[in-house]
């Protein structure tokens, strides 16, 4: 029996990952505003499948969200991963979360589109981003961004 009752919201996080100019990957976190919490701790993302996206799968959640937080324009194709893990955590009960990694084009920028929610926006290693996240981030995820870690490209 699970210690949480059943998930009536779902949110898809993003890893997304560009390469540096010596070729590591980073990965994005945002620091989250005051309001918010104040802490680096938050990947991009959001709700899917609610409030005008009904019928939305977490993989058109994920370009969506990116290109509204970031300002980044995804592809099916940029999706490189879903993970199996769902998160969900004690200070959200009824919101299940699913992480993506999607790998930002080379020819776009990103950069924070929603200031005042998002507070700042930066690239990390991916330990780092590990590090960060804290519980808000599966075992599976940590794990994937700790071997991240020691790919270069």
């Amino acid at each position: 029996m699970s210690e949480f009752p059943p998930a009536t919201k779902r949110k898809v996080e993003v890893l997304l990952v560009k390469e540096s100019l010596s070729g590591f990957p980073l990965v994005a976190v945002f620091q989250r505003s005051a309001s918010n919490g104040d802490r680096w701790n938050a990947l991009p993302g959001g709700k899917y499948g609610e409030s005008g996206n009904e019928g939305e799968c977490h993989i058109k959640g994920a370009i969506r969200e990116i290109d509204e937080e970031i300002g980044v324009s995804l592809e099916k194709e940029h999706i490189s991963l879903t993970f199996s893990d769902k998160l969900r955590h004690p200070k959200t009960p009824t919101t299940e979360t699913c992480f993506v990694v999607a790998h930002c084009p080379a020819n776009q920028e990103p950069y924070n589109v929603i200031p005042k929610e998002n507070g700042a926006l930066m690239f990390v290693r991916p330990d780092k981003a590990a590090e960060m996240l804290g519980d808000r981030a599966t075992p599976e995820v940590k794990y994937y961004l700790n071997i991240l870690a020691l790919e270069r490209r």
